[in-house]
């Protein structure tokens, strides 16, 4: 049996956003996040260690999607903070927030790039970019389909080309 690593780790990135994000407008979510993530702790080590024992190579990509999760989570509490300071006229505080906020973006940007160009990293864009040539099976029936609409054309019989040919498909079949 394998452990589902991506369930396990989505649920617990939205549970960690949560508490992060109330955590300073309401204190004793700080103490129930606490104690959630201690008893997965125990929960989860004790599945990994007797009865998921099976080892994955992820070669760290899944750790680094992980920590950028959480890193936006940290930028959604600074952004909730930042407009209830100057909401409530802190300006100050709002626009030294602002700024820790501005920093943090930056950082998080800059340190997670190649995680971040989805050119890079989505393969199937690439695909999209580059011509292809058609595969040779369809070729091989478009030859197939040529010659025989020669033939049946030379013959004069045009309905027996349709349903004769490898690409025919009718679209309702009466009973």
């Amino acid at each position: 049996m394998v452990f589902l690593y991506g369930f396990y780790y989505a649920q617990q990135l939205a549970i960690f956003s949560i508490v992060i994000v109330f955590a300073s407008f309401v204190p004793i979510i700080s103490i129930t996040g606490f104690i959630f993530f201690g008893m997965r702790h125990l929960v989860d080590s004790y599945n990994l260690l007797t009865v998921n024992r099976k080892e994955i190579d992820s070669s760290c990509k899944m750790f680094q999607k992980i920590l950028l999760t959480s890193q936006f989570a940290i930028l959604l509490l600074l952004a909730c903070m930042l407009s209830y300071m100057a909401m409530n006229g802190y300006l100050s505080c709002a626009s030294l927030l602002g700024l820790v906020f501005l920093i943090s973006l930056a950082v998080i940007v800059l340190s997670n790039k190649p995680l971040l160009d989805f050119a890079e990293s989505d393969t199937s864009l690439k695909d999209l970019l580059e011509p292809r040539s058609p595969p040779v099976a369809l070729e091989v029936e478009l030859e197939a389909y040529d010659t025989l609409s020669r033939e049946h054309s030379e013959k004069g019989d045009n309905d027996m080309i349709q349903e004769s040919s490898p690409l025919y498909v009718p679209i309702m079949k009466w009973r």
